[in-house]
């Protein structure tokens, strides 16, 4: 039982990273976008 819920706890900690991480490249895309539309 202990073995599964450090396995789920630590999946539930890489998911939250990599959804940090999918978040802050949405927004890095949207400023980059920002940028080029602003530029043109």
């Amino acid at each position: 039982m202990r073995i599964t819920e450090r396995i789920n706890k630590s999946r539930r900690k890489i998911n939250g990273i990599s959804a940090c991480f999918c978040m802050r490249k949405q927004f890095v895309l949207q400023i980059i976008q920002f940028i080029v539309d602003f530029s043109w």
